[in-house]
């Protein structure tokens, strides 16, 4: 799902279309909206909301070059100014490597998928996970203690077989496995009496450390390339959190998915009215 709806999003790209962008910046920005995959789509969201957050409270050049081999995302003038208050780039992250590196989701659907081939149709799942440190290390990302994704499926065939099979002998009856390997921890226990596959587990998206999370990570990258048009623009390169003034400056809410799945955006077809308003100029 997308953060923004799109009714949000059109208003939001007819007022860049009139204020601050040129019509191949706006065919760029519908372009991907609408053709984009899921990241590409949720980065050019933020990009477009961003943008119209800051011309809210000053003159805001998109794509605006310093005399380096790339443009920047925003560059913010006040009223009057020739100077660039601000100049930043804006950077969208993801947690989808580390659910790759921690496939829980993949452990679950092979599991109950090996299940019911045996016949269980009834009865629930719940699998407890340990994390390979209780605490990571400062420069180490918490890592649950799973097998990699490749390898569930001969995991599940060595070490789950028999247990398999005493569930599928015996359905009505509860039953319990642990497996502790150097690189494996987990319990597995299936309770005849519930319907749900759950677990539990170490947040391995939580952010341990300020430096290793994918938040820093992106920062530095973009930093390091702000720094040096800063320079060339006299402009001080500075970071904040705009999220809450942005949506403050819009006075809209985002959907419930920004805080319960921002990793994925669904598509938002943005019609042709957007690029219509332009031509009209």
């Amino acid at each position: 799902m997308a953060i923004f709806s799109r009714r949000v999003l059109q208003r939001i790209l007819g007022e860049n279309a009139l204020l601050l962008m040129s019509r191949q910046q706006l065919e760029n920005h519908v372009h991907r909206l609408n053709q984009g995959d899921a990241k590409d789509r949720l980065a050019t969201e933020w990009e477009v909301v961003i943008l119209n957050a800051f011309s809210k409270r000053g003159i805001v050049k998109h794509e605006e070059n310093f005399g380096g081999s790339s443009n920047v995302d925003v560059s913010f003038y006040l009223e009057g100014s020739n100077t660039a208050e601000l100049i930043a780039d804006i950077r969208s992250v993801s947690d989808e490597g580390l659910h790759n590196e921690n496939p829980v989701s993949e452990f679950h659907r092979q599991l109950t998928h090996r299940l019911r081939k045996r016949g269980v149709k009834n009865g629930g799942i719940h699998i407890e996970v340990a994390s390979l440190d209780r605490i990571p290390k400062r420069h180490t990302k918490l890592k649950l203690a799973l097998p990699k994704k490749g390898e569930i499926g001969d995991f599940i065939n060595k070490e789950l077989s028999a247990f398999f099979h005493y569930i599928a002998s015996q359905p009505s009856h509860p039953h319990t496995i642990v497996v502790d390997r150097p690189h494996v921890a987990l319990k597995i226990t299936f309770d005849p009496n519930a319907r749900f596959v759950f677990s539990n587990y170490p947040a391995y998206t939580a952010a341990y450390h300020v430096e290793n999370n994918p938040v820093s990570g992106a920062l530095k990258v973009r930093c390091h390339n702000s720094k040096s048009l800063a320079s060339r623009a006299h402009a001080e390169c500075s970071y904040a959190t705009v999220l809450a003034a942005c949506y403050s400056l819009l006075r809209i809410k985002p959907s419930a998915s920004v805080f319960r799945n921002w990793s994925t955006a669904s598509s938002v077809r943005i019609g042709p009215s957007v690029l219509s308003s332009r031509s009209r100029q």
